[in-house]
């Protein structure tokens, strides 16, 4: 019997639909779609709102796929889903590596910076109430946020990704009483903030805001634009409401400057709401902890794995996730992508050990039960079982 293929269910189904099928966990979906709504205004009717949902979710998809494009091991990733045989013991390694630390880490990325988005809305509210930020401040996703990087005191060539959010002002909005007035074409930056999907040292995470602050003075772009170390400032409210800004050209005060973390939960633990955690350094806490987050990175990976496994041999011109030149011919044109694809092997049936197992280092004899556990997930390896057309037995790395 055949099923519906992916892209007749995908135009059948909204967004939430999407997000049920892929995660299983009706409870971590509506956190997601309550941060996809977070990011629409108010009054949009149901179809706008679903329109704007599709366009959230494909812009996580899509920057996934524009990374994963130019990783320099995205090809064996597709010679597995095209011809496995095509790849040594060693790359074969390579390419369970190659998901595991960036496709899995790459969707618990931008699914925690996605789920943050409703604490930056409340963040800066909360700011704005306290006299702390002025009237106008607006959250920047790092999604639109690049920088620049020095080695050994060299400016490093290119843009890298930058903090996972700014609180900016703009040099046209309103200010609020007693501010200095700023320079036309001119950008504030109130605030830093980093986003993880673990729990990280304090010391650790202060040391990136640090960095991402310092940075911001080389030059940045946001959407695109460059931002000129000389149009760029950052501001603080003094007391008496005063906003004062400083230059980034010069010294940049880093401690005086507004600064979040944002990370998972304790396991069992209500969320923690924004709150302080030292002088202007405040700390929020997802819905979700880093175990789900964990599965919901291996459950999008294996989602992600299924829809290019599906795609590889379709027709030049087709849409879907894949280009023309990551497709080929089909070998087995009789058969439908459902019907050539490998039926998934029982949890049972398959054993993985960390990738350095696989290399012939040391062993730590322990199997991987949950899609949580610092292993190599077995779920991973069923994932690449059910989308490579040519593995027809389990791989033998037990």
């Amino acid at each position: 019997m055949t099923t519906a293929s992916d892209s007749d269910r995908a135009a059948a189904e909204s967004v939430e639909q999407t997000l049920v099928r892929i995660l299983d966990h009706p409870a971590f979906v509506a956190d997601i779609v309550e941060a996809l709504d977070a990011r629409a205004p108010a009054d949009l009717s149901a179809a706008g709102r679903e329109l704007r949902r599709c366009d959230g979710f494909e812009r996580i998809v899509g920057r996934v796929k524009a990374n994963f494009d130019v990783h320099p091991r995205s090809r064996l990733l597709l010679l597995l889903l095209r011809d496995d045989s095509q790849l040594t013991d060693e790359e074969l390694v390579d390419t369970f590596e190659f998901i595991y630390s960036y496709l899995v880490n790459q969707f618990k990325s931008e699914l925690a910076e996605l789920l943050a988005w409703p604490i930056l809305n409340d963040f800066v509210e909360l700011l704005t109430k306290r006299g702390r930020a002025p009237a106008g401040t607006q959250v920047v996703p790092g999604s639109l946020i690049e920088e620049r990087r020095a080695k050994d005191g060299v400016l490093q060539r290119g843009w890298y990704k930058g903090a996972d959010a700014l609180l900016v002002l703009r040099a046209d909005a309103e200010t609020g009483s007693g501010s200095t007035h700023l320079p036309d074409a001119s950008l504030v930056v109130i605030g830093v903030v980093e986003i993880k999907s673990y729990r990280p040292r304090r010391t650790d995470v202060l040391f990136q805001l640090r960095n991402h602050v310092r940075r911001l003075s080389m030059g940045f772009r946001l959407s695109g634009s460059e931002i000129a170390p000389s149009r760029a400032f950052v501001g603080f409210v003094e007391r008496g409401g005063r906003v004062r800004y400083a230059s980034l050209t010069k010294h940049v005060p880093v401690a005086r400057i507004e600064r979040l973390v944002i990370r998972p939960s304790r396991k069992a633990r209500q969320a923690r709401p924004v709150g302080l955690w030292g002088t202007r350094t405040w700390v929020a806490e997802l819905v979700p902890d880093a175990v789900d987050l964990a599965e919901a990175g291996y459950r999008f990976a294996d989602w992600f794995l299924g829809k290019a496994g599906a795609e590889v041999f379709q027709s030049p011109g087709e849409p879907g996730l894949l280009s023309d030149a990551d497709r080929v011919p089909n070998p087995w044109p009789h058969m439908s992508p459902e019907e050539g694809r490998p039926e998934c092997p029982a949890p049972g049936d398959v054993r993985c050990r960390k990738p350095r197992d696989l290399r012939g280092g040391p062993r730590t004899g322990r199997e991987t039960s949950s899609p949580g556990s610092s292993d190599l997930p077995m779920a991973l390896q069923r994932a690449v079982l059910r989308v490579s057309p040519r593995v027809r037995r389990p791989l033998a790395i037990s």
